[in-house]
């Protein structure tokens, strides 16, 4: 990627993007491959993916609802992310 193109990319104002559908309709590779193209450079996070990892890894706490857990630790992550963008 260019310095052009970087600084393009990094001046972008926010953007909303809705997939929506039932399941096993696409959703997830589809919004996966869009974020990928329009936001080469942006961190990917998937709490679903997280969850596997932690779960294979053996690295969750106990608790009634490891999926909670991991998106919670998703959105700690995006938050300082976020943060770091504007500091």
């Amino acid at each position: 990627m260019t310095p052009a193109e970087l600084a393009a990319v990094a001046t972008r104002p926010p953007e909303l993007v809705l997939v929506a559908g039932p399941n096993g309709s696409g959703k997830s590779t589809i919004a996966e491959a869009y974020v990928h193209q329009r936001f080469p450079l942006v961190p990917k996070i998937n709490a679903d993916r997280l969850l596997l990892a932690l779960q294979r890894a053996n690295a969750l706490e106990p608790t009634p609802n490891p999926a909670l857990q991991a998106a919670q630790m998703v959105d700690v992550t995006a938050t300082c992310l976020a943060l770091l963008h504007v500091a």
